[in-house]
Protein backbone atom coordinates (compact mmCIF):
# COMPACT_ATOMS: atom_id res chain seq x y z
CA UNK A 1 0.00 0.00 0.00
CA UNK A 2 1.21 3.73 -0.61
CA UNK A 3 -0.12 6.43 0.74
CA UNK A 4 -2.55 8.43 -0.87
CA UNK A 5 -0.18 11.80 -0.21
CA UNK A 6 2.89 10.16 -1.33
CA UNK A 7 1.67 9.41 -4.60
CA UNK A 8 0.05 12.33 -5.17
CA UNK A 9 3.31 14.39 -3.94
CA UNK A 10 5.06 12.21 -6.94
CA UNK A 11 2.20 13.50 -9.35
CA UNK A 12 2.85 17.03 -8.08
CA UNK A 13 6.44 17.27 -9.07
CA UNK A 14 5.50 15.92 -12.06
CA UNK A 15 3.21 19.16 -12.54
CA UNK A 16 5.51 21.57 -10.77
CA UNK A 17 5.40 23.89 -13.47
CA UNK A 18 1.73 23.77 -12.85
CA UNK A 19 -0.14 26.80 -11.56
CA UNK A 20 -2.11 24.55 -9.56
CA UNK A 21 0.80 22.36 -7.90
CA UNK A 22 0.39 24.23 -5.03
CA UNK A 23 -3.10 23.42 -4.39
CA UNK A 24 -2.33 19.63 -4.95
CA UNK A 25 -0.15 19.71 -1.82
CA UNK A 26 -2.89 21.52 0.00
CA UNK A 27 -5.58 19.12 -0.85
CA UNK A 28 -3.32 16.31 -0.75
CA UNK A 29 -2.46 16.57 3.27
CA UNK A 30 -6.21 16.99 4.49
CA UNK A 31 -6.43 13.01 2.23
CA UNK A 32 -3.06 11.62 4.28
CA UNK A 33 -5.20 10.38 6.61
CA UNK A 34 -8.43 9.40 5.27
CA UNK A 35 -7.54 6.86 3.14
CA UNK A 36 -4.89 4.46 1.49
CA UNK A 37 -4.80 3.22 -1.89
CA UNK A 38 -2.65 0.45 -3.37
CA UNK A 39 -0.29 1.15 -5.97
CA UNK A 40 -1.12 2.16 -9.56
CA UNK A 41 -1.74 0.00 -12.02
CA UNK A 42 -1.19 2.26 -14.93
CA UNK A 43 1.23 1.99 -17.39
CA UNK A 44 2.01 4.36 -19.87
CA UNK A 45 5.36 5.69 -22.29
CA UNK A 46 6.01 8.81 -19.68
CA UNK A 47 5.34 9.77 -16.62
CA UNK A 48 3.00 12.44 -17.36
CA UNK A 49 0.45 10.51 -19.07
CA UNK A 50 0.60 8.06 -15.85
CA UNK A 51 0.20 10.54 -13.75
CA UNK A 52 -2.82 12.61 -16.07
CA UNK A 53 -4.47 9.10 -16.04
CA UNK A 54 -4.18 8.46 -12.17
CA UNK A 55 -5.77 11.62 -11.68
CA UNK A 56 -8.66 10.84 -13.99
CA UNK A 57 -9.23 7.54 -12.03
CA UNK A 58 -9.06 9.14 -8.59
CA UNK A 59 -11.93 11.15 -10.02
CA UNK A 60 -13.66 8.33 -11.60
CA UNK A 61 -13.29 6.74 -8.40
CA UNK A 62 -14.39 9.28 -5.93
CA UNK A 63 -16.99 10.52 -8.04
CA UNK A 64 -18.67 7.94 -9.70
CA UNK A 65 -17.80 4.43 -8.03
CA UNK A 66 -19.97 1.83 -7.66
CA UNK A 67 -22.55 3.53 -10.85
CA UNK A 68 -22.83 1.61 -14.01
CA UNK A 69 -19.42 1.72 -16.40
CA UNK A 70 -21.59 4.16 -19.11
CA UNK A 71 -22.08 6.89 -15.80
CA UNK A 72 -18.05 6.12 -15.11
CA UNK A 73 -16.59 6.64 -18.36
CA UNK A 74 -19.29 10.01 -18.61
CA UNK A 75 -17.76 11.25 -15.19
CA UNK A 76 -13.61 10.61 -17.02
CA UNK A 77 -14.59 12.45 -20.38
CA UNK A 78 -16.33 15.38 -18.68
CA UNK A 79 -12.53 16.22 -17.22
CA UNK A 80 -11.46 15.69 -20.77
CA UNK A 81 -13.73 17.64 -22.38
CA UNK A 82 -12.97 20.56 -19.79
CA UNK A 83 -9.05 20.08 -20.63
CA UNK A 84 -9.52 20.42 -24.33
CA UNK A 85 -11.81 23.46 -23.97
CA UNK A 86 -10.48 27.29 -24.17
CA UNK A 87 -13.74 27.72 -21.63
CA UNK A 88 -11.78 26.65 -19.05
CA UNK A 89 -8.49 27.79 -17.47
CA UNK A 90 -6.90 24.44 -17.42
CA UNK A 91 -5.75 21.95 -19.72
CA UNK A 92 -4.58 18.69 -18.34
CA UNK A 93 -6.47 16.10 -16.51
CA UNK A 94 -4.95 16.93 -12.98
CA UNK A 95 -5.44 21.12 -13.16
CA UNK A 96 -9.18 20.18 -14.57
CA UNK A 97 -9.54 17.21 -11.08
CA UNK A 98 -8.22 19.96 -8.61
CA UNK A 99 -9.24 23.35 -10.08
CA UNK A 100 -11.39 25.57 -8.12
CA UNK A 101 -13.70 28.09 -9.32
CA UNK A 102 -14.31 31.27 -7.19
CA UNK A 103 -12.37 29.10 -4.41
CA UNK A 104 -14.91 25.95 -4.90
CA UNK A 105 -13.42 22.52 -6.02
CA UNK A 106 -15.04 21.66 -9.13
CA UNK A 107 -15.32 17.61 -8.33
CA UNK A 108 -16.20 17.43 -4.37
CA UNK A 109 -13.47 14.99 -3.17
CA UNK A 110 -11.19 17.46 -3.56
CA UNK A 111 -12.67 19.10 -1.25
CA UNK A 112 -10.97 17.08 1.96
CA UNK A 113 -14.59 16.50 3.40
CA UNK A 114 -14.83 12.42 2.15
CA UNK A 115 -14.65 9.86 5.03
CA UNK A 116 -13.03 6.66 3.29
CA UNK A 117 -10.75 4.18 5.07
CA UNK A 118 -9.15 2.54 2.33
CA UNK A 119 -10.43 2.55 -1.27
CA UNK A 120 -11.68 -1.00 -2.29
CA UNK A 121 -9.94 -2.83 -4.90
CA UNK A 122 -12.32 -3.37 -7.81
CA UNK A 123 -13.57 -0.32 -8.18
CA UNK A 124 -10.14 1.45 -8.02
CA UNK A 125 -8.77 -1.64 -10.88
CA UNK A 126 -12.38 -0.48 -13.47
CA UNK A 127 -11.64 3.25 -12.74
CA UNK A 128 -7.73 3.07 -14.23
CA UNK A 129 -8.92 0.76 -16.99
CA UNK A 130 -11.78 3.65 -17.58
CA UNK A 131 -9.30 6.11 -17.54
CA UNK A 132 -7.21 4.39 -20.03
CA UNK A 133 -9.21 4.00 -22.10
CA UNK A 134 -10.92 7.86 -21.64
CA UNK A 135 -7.23 8.95 -22.07
CA UNK A 136 -6.46 7.33 -25.38
CA UNK A 137 -9.02 7.85 -26.67
CA UNK A 138 -10.19 4.13 -27.05
CA UNK A 139 -13.89 4.48 -25.02
CA UNK A 140 -16.28 6.69 -26.67
CA UNK A 141 -17.90 9.53 -25.96
CA UNK A 142 -20.85 8.67 -24.09
CA UNK A 143 -21.86 12.34 -23.33
CA UNK A 144 -21.28 14.57 -26.31
CA UNK A 145 -18.74 16.21 -25.44
CA UNK A 146 -20.45 17.53 -21.93
CA UNK A 147 -18.74 19.41 -19.57
CA UNK A 148 -20.92 19.76 -16.68
CA UNK A 149 -22.78 17.00 -14.99
CA UNK A 150 -24.82 16.58 -11.36
CA UNK A 151 -26.63 13.49 -9.93
CA UNK A 152 -30.69 13.71 -10.29
CA UNK A 153 -30.84 14.19 -6.67
CA UNK A 154 -28.91 18.08 -6.81
CA UNK A 155 -30.81 20.00 -9.10
CA UNK A 156 -29.46 22.37 -11.64
CA UNK A 157 -31.52 25.19 -12.15
CA UNK A 158 -33.42 24.01 -14.92
CA UNK A 159 -30.10 22.97 -16.89
CA UNK A 160 -31.24 20.13 -20.12
CA UNK A 161 -28.78 16.97 -20.87
CA UNK A 162 -28.10 13.70 -20.96
CA UNK A 163 -28.94 11.01 -18.49
CA UNK A 164 -26.77 8.37 -17.79
CA UNK A 165 -27.68 6.06 -15.18
CA UNK A 166 -28.35 8.54 -11.51
CA UNK A 167 -25.92 11.00 -12.97
CA UNK A 168 -27.24 13.88 -15.63
CA UNK A 169 -24.53 15.22 -18.75
CA UNK A 170 -24.85 18.80 -19.95
CA UNK A 171 -22.90 21.75 -21.18
CA UNK A 172 -22.71 24.87 -18.65
CA UNK A 173 -19.29 26.96 -19.60
CA UNK A 174 -17.00 28.32 -16.93
CA UNK A 175 -17.64 32.08 -17.06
Amino acid sequence: MIKLKTFMAFLCLIFSTSAYATNYDQQLSKFEHQFSITDTEISSTTNEEKSQITCLALNIYFEARGTIVQQQTGVAWVVKNRARSDRYQSHNMCDVVFERYYGAPQFTWTSGQIRIGRVEAGSWHQAQQIAKGVYYGTIPDPTHGARSFHELSAGTGGARGIRIGTHVFYNIAAK
